[in-house]
């Protein structure tokens, strides 16, 4: 198995965010979040060699931070996340590995023990599998794995947890819907930035709350939404 990473480049980190953090306090967020979610892929004995892909300087500093591999996405002549992720899929099949597991850098509440529970379903479907995890909201796609490589192709954006799944039934895939709690929570909004302060704590995700400490996000939060 191979475990792939996108990251965007900085200049286009958390855009979303806009309204509560600076370019730079996005970029720092980022590279937070990705740092917490990278020690946790890293370290699971079942995971596998974690890859980073991404398309800056600063993107293969991070890998080089976190101790894994780094993709860079000039090898892989895809465009956009599902294109660049259906590349390295392909880059991946015609090395003859036989699962990848797509995972979104911006989810540093995911935990040890979710990833141990998406890798055990997965592992245990037949020959041609496909497991999904969904943002909270069942809208997107936040952990993706799939084999043979290439039976199934990727198509990230808003929907893309339906599409996910009507394209591995469609396929003849056995299809297994993981729900992981820390693996829904995916920061993209100001809502599910304050959704995350909320729970974290000490020792869970520990760049991401010295990020929100240090930056005091808890308090400028409530402060915009007015609350005590």
């Amino acid at each position: 198995m191979r475990v792939l990473v996108p990251v965007k480049a900085p200049t286009g980190a958390k855009q979303r965010l806009g309204k509560v953090l600076t370019l730079e306090e996005r970029r720092g967020l980022a590279r937070a979040m990705a740092l917490d979610l990278l020690a946790v892929l890293s370290a699971h004995p079942g995971a596998g060699p974690v890859i980073v892909c991404g398309s800056d300087e600063e993107t293969a500093a991070l890998a080089q931070a976190a101790g894994v591999e780094y993709l860079a996405e000039a090898e892989l002549h895809g465009s956009g996340l599902s294109g660049v992720v259906n590349a390295a899929a392909a880059k991946f099949a015609r090395e003859g590995v036989a699962d990848l597991l797509v995972v979104h850098g911006d989810l540093p509440l995911l935990t040890s023990a979710e990833l141990g529970q998406f890798l055990g379903v997965h592992r245990a479907a037949g020959p041609h599998a496909v497991t999904a995890a969904p943002d909270r909201w069942r809208g997107g796609t936040n952990l993706l794995a799939w084999r043979p490589l290439d039976s199934f192709r990727v198509e990230y954006g808003e929907g893309s947890f339906e599409r996910h799944c009507a394209s591995a039934v469609r396929s003849g895939a056995q299809l297994s819907v993981c729900e992981l709690q820390g693996g829904s929570l995916d920061i993209d909004e100001p809502a599910d930035l304050e959704a995350a302060t909320r729970k974290l704590a000490a020792g869970a995700a520990p760049n991401t709350l010295g990020f929100v400490k240090q930056h005091r996000i808890v308090e400028r939060l409530r402060g915009k939404t007015g609350g005590a």
